[in-house]
Order: structure tokens, then sequence, then C-alpha cells
């Protein structure tokens, strides 16, 4: 497994988990390796550390996060959690039967420490916002140049 050189700062997670989860339109894991790690990493901010959770209660989870979250990357609860194994995020007992989360370092890609604090579900609704008040914006200028045109 190859390592992510440059940790992944706070600005730039907000920015990708925007993009892949506003713009991704159903395309279902992002190709970017970086990408993928950082949609992988808002997963695992909306767990919690402390608990031993059962398969049924990890999809809970992690529906609550499509819910929230990825509801445009038209990734199911069942890949999630096969790829949060595989890259190492969550591990599995031998049994099958009981999830924990993985210590970050084994992931082979470094978050800078304020990304740990981040609301993934809060950045994907200011970014929705934010494209909203750029539509507005785009509407009012389209409207203006409308408007000089008529009375030109």
């Amino acid at each position: 497994m190859t390592s992510v050189t440059t940790p992944v700062s706070a600005d730039e997670f907000r920015t990708r988990l925007a993009a892949v989860c506003l713009d991704g339109g159903g395309a279902g894991f992002p190709r970017r390796r970086r990408d993928r790690h950082i949609l992988l990493m808002s997963v695992v901010l909306t767990l919690d550390d402390s608990t031993a959770y059962r398969e049924k209660e990890l999809n809970e989870a992690l529906q609550a996060w499509i819910g929230a979250v990825g509801k445009s990357t038209g990734i199911d609860h069942v890949s999630l959690r096969r790829h949060l194994v595989d890259e190492r995020y969550v591990t599995r007992d031998n049994a099958g039967s009981e999830y924990r989360l993985s210590d970050r370092t084994e992931t082979g890609v470094l978050f800078e420490l304020p990304v740990e604090r981040l609301d993934p579900a809060e950045i994907l609704s200011e970014a929705r916002e934010e494209a909203k008040r750029r539509k507005r914006r785009r509407a009012a200028r389209t409207k203006e140049r409308g408007k000089r045109a008529e009375g030109a």
C-alpha cells in the first residue's frame, strides 16, 4: 500500500468532500485515491471511536451517513462498509460480527488534525448554500445583462 505523502488539510477536505458528494452525480466511489480517502474519512468522522459496532449498527450508521452526506454519490452501505474495511479505516473481528474504528495511521493517508473536528453534514450544507448563492448571483447578472441589452 502506498501512502499519500502530503497530509490532507481541513480546507482540502472541505473542498473535495463537497465536490465528490455534490458534483459526483451518482458515480459511486471517486476514482482519485485521495478523494476516496477523503470520502471514507468523512464516514469515519460520523462514527464513535469507542464503540464496537455490530454489523446491523454499523449498517445503520452508514445509512445515516448516506442520508446526511452521501446521497448523491450512489454508494450503498454494503459497498461503503467493504471499502472502510479494505482501506483499513474499520477492522472486523475474526468472527465478522464486530467492527471498530482502526488506528488512522494504518490507512496510509494522513489528515491534518483539524480534519478530525469537521462535521461532514455541515460541510455539505454550507456547500449547498454557497451553490445556491452563486446561482442567484449568476441569475441576477444574466437578468441585468438582459435589461442592458433591451435598453441599448
